[in-house]
């Protein structure tokens, strides 16, 4: 079973943000399928397949808030905020299944906890930036974008 069909992923008015979730989803589905359907579990494998997918977020999620920082972007407390929370999440995530060898909770993780959260981030706040960006790129600006237009009701 593959978490992400990253043929039909929702893509942003932003390349570089495309690019960047879709080599996310790809990690995602690299665990996820290793998960599903190898056993006995290589753990040291898994332990670098992890750290490469939480350094793979961080560095993500630094990208987006730095061209966010460098363009004025009215939405970044909003994305630094939901960013900082799923790292959180993540790391507590990944800690618990290192202490507990249990890969039970990362299947969970994938598939309950990430993959609704990246989904839906990217068709609202993502979309916000990456329309933000792109327009910026043009000259443009957005009228009307406050710094609660993020897509969700989060700030």
């Amino acid at each position: 079973m593959v978490l992400f069909d990253l043929e039909k992923t929702q893509l942003v008015p932003f390349q570089d943000m495309n690019e960047v979730h879709l080599e996310e989803l790809a990690l995602g589905n690299e665990i996820f399928e290793y998960l599903q359907n190898t056993t006995p579990v290589d753990h040291k494998w898994l332990q670098l397949k992890l750290r490469d997918f939480l350094y793979h977020t961080r560095d993500h999620f630094k990208f987006e808030e730095e061209i966010m920082k460098e363009t004025l972007c009215p939405i970044l407390s909003c994305q630094e905020s939901e960013h900082n929370r799923v790292l959180a999440i993540m790391i507590q995530i990944f800690k618990d299944y290192m202490m507990s060898a249990d890969t039970q909770i990362l299947k969970d993780y994938f598939e309950c906890e990430f993959k609704p959260w990246i989904e839906h981030h990217i068709l609202t706040m993502d979309t916000v930036t990456a329309t933000y960006l792109e327009s910026y790129e043009k000259g443009e600006s957005i009228p009307g974008l406050s710094d609660h237009q993020c897509g969700t009701s989060k700030c």
